[in-house]
């Protein structure tokens, strides 16, 4: 079954109205220039920031993710100037450059379903930073999904609006699985033109869940330090209640 990216454009549509990070991203990176971004995709976060005058090296194993973001910037030469789409796995990354600042947006940390793939991804962090660097990695939250069931019955969740005729109506089904640290989700999008059917796509999509111990056990295994972990995009403390999850670290 495909996933969500596979599908940028489904992709833009499904998170065109997640942008508080972005502000966020702003407020930390604001005195970074050189900024490594692991989960690139098709620039949700990478173009704002470039826009920021920061420069972007944007990973993405995706090649139909990072072909959106390339379409995106080809026609801006400030853009073009600012952001390097890499097509690359963020867990066997390494450049030959240090980064003053790493970032791991919306919870694509959380894509890497085994304990092995994790550690490996912080690994990488961690050698491509600088001595002084540091990452800001978003995970997911137990909080984050509150509509977790066992049963078969997909819930609607929004309508989303391609243009004034066209549109989808999005469905998900969430299981947490606390067993197994994961998370699993059947995705379908209905389309319609003129509020007519035409069609429907199915996708999946699936989450390795770890506790702030399992995180903070992970990072210090590869030689990084948490630093701080903020429960929302105000940079506010993190709790029990929190939804959001973003944890700095640093090199030790």
């Amino acid at each position: 079954m495909k996933k969500i990216v596979d599908k940028p454009d489904l992709y833009d549509l499904l998170y065109m109205d997640v942008t508080e990070d972005i502000g966020m991203y702003k407020r930390i990176l604001k005195d970074v220039k050189n900024i490594l971004e692991f989960g690139a995709g098709s620039g949700r976060v990478t173009i704002p920031l470039a826009m920021d005058n920061h420069f972007i090296d944007a990973v993405d194993i995706s090649s139909e993710m990072l072909q959106s973001l390339k379409n995106k910037i080809k026609n801006d030469k400030f853009l073009s100037s600012h952001i390097n789409p890499i097509l690359a796995n963020m867990c066997t990354y390494t450049s030959n450059k240090k980064y003053d600042a790493i970032i791991i947006p919306l919870t694509s940390f959380n894509y890497l379903l085994t304990d092995h793939e994790q550690k490996q991804c912080l690994g990488s962090v961690k050698n491509n930073l600088l001595d002084n660097g540091f990452a800001i990695i978003e995970l997911l939250s137990q909080n984050t999904f509150l509509d977790t069931n066992q049963s078969e019955d997909l819930a609607f969740i929004k309508r989303l609006k391609v243009d004034d005729s066209s549109y989808y109506d999005y469905y998900r089904k969430t299981i947490l699985d606390l067993d197994n640290r994961k998370i699993y989700q059947r995705r379908l999008f209905k389309y319609y033109v003129n509020d007519n059917y035409i069609s429907e796509e199915e996708l999946e999509w699936k989450n390795r869940f770890v506790t702030i111990d399992d995180f903070e056990q992970l990072v210090n295994k590869v030689g990084l330090k948490i630093e701080q972990i903020y429960g929302n995009c105000n940079l506010e403390i993190y709790d029990s209640t929190s939804e959001d999850v973003f944890v700095k670290v640093r090199r030790k």
